[in-house]
Parts: structure tokens; C-alpha cells; sequence
């Protein structure tokens, strides 16, 4: 529990910061595409990936992705089937 609510503190003081500095004036509105880009494309993925280093994989999980390919698969074959006998 503790572990959760220093995460979650760490975030909020992260949120805080920035409004702070906003608020400041020290970043121009122009820097705020670099900022967003740098956010996006760099700080949430290192976020998703390093949240996943005490994960254990269940085996069993890894078949779902595999039954999901099957059933949209058999579901173009199915749309391709009935729309082939309405014809163009």
C-alpha cells in the first residue's frame, strides 16, 4: 500500500510542478508542442514498459492474443462468404 501512495504522490508533485512553472511564466505556450511530444513519445512509454518489470507472465494469458487473430479472421472469411452471394 505504501508503495502505491508514493507512486501516486511522485505523479501528483509531477502534475504540480508543471502547473507551477506554467504559472511562473518560465516555459512559453510555443514550447508546449515540444514538451507534449517529448511527454507522449518518450516519458509514457518508459512509463508503461518499466511498470511491467515485476510482472509475471501467466502462459495462459499469451493464448488470448492468439484466439483474438483467429476470431477476426474467421470473421473476414464469414463478411467475404456473405457478401460474395449479394455479388457487386
Amino acid at each position: 500500500m505504501g508503495d502505491i501512495l508514493v507512486t501516486t504522490f511522485a505523479l501528483v508533485a509531477i502534475i504540480v510542478i508543471g502547473y507551477a512553472i506554467r504559472r511562473l511564466g518560465w516555459v512559453d505556450i510555443s514550447a508546449y508542442t515540444v514538451l507534449s511530444k517529448i511527454v507522449m513519445r518518450v516519458t509514457l512509454p518508459a512509463l508503461i514498459i518499466t511498470s511491467f518489470n515485476d510482472y509475471e507472465i501467466d502462459p495462459a494469458l499469451l493464448l488470448l492474443p492468439l484466439l483474438g487473430l483467429f476470431l477476426v479472421l474467421v470473421q473476414q472469411v464469414v463478411g467475404v462468404v456473405m457478401e460474395r452471394r449479394n455479388g457487386r
